[in-house]
């Protein structure tokens, strides 16, 4: 997983500028985790937030900052060129299309209009005063269309190439980091939303307090100067490299799989329980789960979870990564530990896409267990930490990349080939990382012998007909 320099110097300076942009806003020099040698701030995560492409929402009490946060992207890094909304308890529906110049139009006129729609960056604050039908309405626009009298209408962003469209709410929270306010946030719109970030949640450091007076003090103007074009280009290159390098494709896979049956099952009473589907599941659990693991209590998480935080979490490793490379050499230089990165990374991301996770982490849960969400939440994540240490990461990444690059060649003995990476992760034996290695490549066998045998018949049907 290593970068050419020009892409390494690229989007480093990309990530310096929108995090330069991000703290002349926002100020709060405390860490909020690490990947390998970097400490990341709440500036440095959103910044690869944007970079990435990941959905945030800002959390806070009132003047935590949450305002600052989602300004200095909104404002700061796209200038206000996007779809601006502020919740509000009497909101309508007719309120959103009115933002969207969309309320009275004909078909026709919708049609062109949503069409024309092109902006990258939507900002709806104090999502948690907005009504939920209007939050259900809301949810379509980050999906790419809009509903009206019954008919859906494509909104024109969706077939720029660029296919970036970055989404930021704020909310309101109280003093225990539970939400306040009039409405409930959508489940389905939450789960769209891939980071959380709680501002009353990490401490100002020492020096930042003083550093927010003389701001205030001498009410500096703020010069917007949009990075909109380098932020698209940044993006592009981070999906690209995503999508192409086998040992990423490898790495994410894997990662997402084993984290997907570690929160999916549970063992309880000498059985496994797949918790989606299995009514009542925690009451089927001892006081051994209560006393040592917090994950067994969690619910299951959205595929979609999944996939948005590996965005982030890739981006933010690529970043620790460049500034690795970029001070070798130097009296700077750290020492690079690649595989644990890159994990510290997945999981810190796939954190803080369920900070507020009401099925992740139910209320009534939290009660029963007489323990915060936080700690539930830290509890769990430190479990499945102990448990990817524990394993050959690595050793079981190089099987399945070597797989992936298998799957690109056009040969006769590729099936044969298959088998051979089936049987060697089969052969790793009490590793539950190789299990989900010899799972992956079982169940793309078989989806590609399927394919391969459907192709033939349709095939044979055609020379059938023409006969």
């Amino acid at each position: 997983m290593q970068s050419t320099s020009a892409t390494t110097q690229t989007l480093y300076k990309s990530y310096s500028q929108a995090k330069a942009t991000i703290d002349r806003y926002f100020v709060n020099s405390t860490p909020l985790l690490s990947v390998g040698h970097k400490k990341f701030t709440i500036s440095d995560v959103v910044a690869c937030a944007v970079l990435s492409g990941t959905n945030a929402y800002f959390v806070g009490t009132r003047g935590s900052g949450k305002t600052l946060l989602s300004e200095a992207v909104y404002k700061g890094l796209f200038n206000g060129e996007g779809f601006y909304l502020r919740g509000d308890v009497n909101m309508q529906l007719k309120d959103l299309y009115l933002a969207l110049n969309l309320q009275g139009k004909t078909e026709e006129d919708i049609y062109q209009i949503a069409q024309s729609i092109k902006f990258n960056v939507t900002l709806v604050d104090e999502l948690n005063r907005v009504p939920g039908v209007i939050q259900n309405q809301f949810l379509n626009v980050l999906d790419g269309y809009v509903e009206i009298r019954g008919r859906k209408y494509s909104l024109g962003v969706l077939d720029d190439k660029t296919k970036y469209v970055l989404t930021l709410a704020t909310g309101n929270v109280q003093s225990d980091g539970e939400y306040t306010g009039v409405f409930d946030e959508d489940i389905a719109l939450m789960n769209r939303i891939s980071l959380v970030i709680n501002t009353d949640a990490v401490p100002l450091a020492p020096g930042d307090m003083a550093e927010i007076t003389r701001r205030n003090s001498s009410k500096e103007r703020i010069e917007n100067d949009s990075m909109r074009e380098e932020i698209l280009s940044c993006n592009a290159e981070l999906r690209a490299e995503r999508e192409k390098d086998s040992e990423v494709s490898a790495t994410l896979s894997l990662l997402n799989e084993y984290s997907f049956r570690f929160f999916r099952y549970v063992d309880a009473n000498s059985q496994s329980l797949d918790k989606l589907n299995t009514p009542e599941w925690r009451d089927q659990l001892d006081s051994q789960h209560a006393a040592g693991n917090l994950n067994s209590y969690c619910s299951d998480i959205s595929v979609r979870s999944f996939l948005e935080s590996s965005k982030l979490a890739f981006a933010m490793y690529k970043v620790a990564e460049a500034e690795a490379e970029l001070m070798k050499g130097s009296e700077y230089a750290v020492e690079w530990n690649g595989m644990k990165s890159f994990t510290q990374a997945y999981l810190a991301a796939l954190q803080l896409a369920l900070t507020y996770d009401r099925h992740f982490i139910p209320h009534d849960t939290q009660r029963s267990l007489g323990k915060s969400r936080q700690d539930m939440l830290d509890g769990a994540f430190r479990e499945i930490s102990d448990y990817v240490n524990a394993e050959p990461l690595e050793e079981a990444v190089a099987t399945l990349a070597d797989f992936y690059e298998s799957m690109k060649e056009n040969s006769t003995n590729i099936m044969e080939k298959f088998r051979e990476f089936a049987s060697k992760a089969h052969e790793s034996k009490g590793s539950a990382m190789f299990g989900a290695v010899s799972g992956i490549i079982k169940n793309t066998t078989e989806r590609l012998q399927r394919e391969e045998r459907q192709k033939e018949l349709a095939g044979e049907e055609k020379k059938s007909s023409i006969i």
